[in-house]
């Protein structure tokens, strides 16, 4: 009985203009209410009350109207402390994308929707629950869809290779990135959801394949040079050079270590440090680097010099001298 007073005035507090009828479980504004919702509060977030909060939450709201409450909501709310309010929350979001089969409209309505799916992720109920509702589900998907829907028909403005690599680095990286998030089977993805899964799965294989084509095209015309991209043994040429016995240099070749997972490194290198510390820089190479001749592509200043050919049945790749 006390803890679904405490869930109609968390509620109550949270929504002041469309309350629940459930005036005699309503602490008044005030000192009181104060007092109660700082006890609620901690009630949800130290480690040794965390569980018995979670047990008596659903008895609690057994007792209360705030399933329905909630489900005649016209405006979202914030987190909620009742576990029933935030179920019907979570079921009405997906409700109201589930139905959209058009993508450009389903994306621009999970892309309206990402900061409430975000705020009650961070809720009891979408982070420090043990059975917690998958409002994390809604924010991977919605994030993606809203991040293809920006990039829609990118390929339409590039003119030559260097277009596609430019677009690429600066931001089509981040597009695979969220695109492959979207193919990790997930045993608890709400059924409800399945569906907007699928058709955003479909829109980033579209824009994959529009994507890669368009690039295809420009190479199969245009010289390798017009890339605008040194090779990567010429990109470290600088630091290299610069190399002393007090500032020495390690150069280390990571075969398949591709854009975005380099983007990703450098970012997890950053976290934390007072200044900048790491930054990718975009290369080329004419082969991947664990092959014979990709390996020397990869050291500094020998690339306009490599000799190329085949001796008996290997591959040799020398330099002057």
């Amino acid at each position: 009985q006390a803890l679904a007073t405490l869930l109609c005035t968390d509620a109550a507090a949270k929504c002041p203009g469309n309350a629940p009828g459930e005036q005699k479980r309503i602490i008044p504004a005030g000192a009181q209410r104060e007092r109660a919702l700082k006890l609620l509060s901690r009630w949800q977030k130290q480690v040794d009350l965390v569980e018995s909060f979670e047990k008596l939450a659903p008895k609690a709201d057994g007792l209360t109207s705030l399933q329905y409450w909630a489900r005649s909501l016209l405006h979202p709310p914030p987190p909620l402390a009742s576990p029933a309010a935030e179920r019907v929350l979570f079921e009405k979001a997906v409700e109201q994308v589930a139905g959209l089969e058009n993508f450009e409209e389903l994306a621009k309505t999970l892309e309206g929707g990402m900061g409430f799916y975000r705020r009650h992720e961070d809720g009891f109920w979408g982070k420090r629950a043990k059975n917690r509702l998958r409002w994390g589900h809604l924010v991977k998907v919605a994030s993606a869809a809203g991040l293809l829907l920006q990039e829609y028909r990118v390929e339409a403005a590039w003119k030559s290779p260097a277009d596609a690599v430019d677009w690429f680095v600066r931001q089509g990286w981040e597009v695979d990135q969220r695109g492959e998030t979207l193919f990790r089977e997930d045993p608890d993805l709400p059924g409800g959801l399945a569906g907007v899964l699928s058709r955003v799965r479909k829109a980033y294989l579209r824009h994959v394949d529009a994507t890669n084509a368009a690039f295809s095209e420009l190479l199969s015309y245009s010289s390798p040079d017009l890339l605008a991209l040194p090779f990567a043994g010429d990109a470290i040429k600088e630091a290299v050079a610069g190399a002393t016995a007090k500032e020495p240099v390690a150069v280390v070749v990571l075969d398949a270590c591709r854009f975005d997972l380099g983007c990703r490194l450098a970012e997890l290198l950053n976290q934390g440090e007072p200044a900048k510390r790491a930054t990718v820089t975009a290369a080329r190479a004419p082969v991947p680097s664990i092959t014979a001749i990709g390996m020397p592509l990869c050291l500094p200043g020998v690339s306009g010099e490599l000799k190329v050919g085949v001796e008996g049945k290997e591959w040799q790749a020398m330099v002057e001298g």
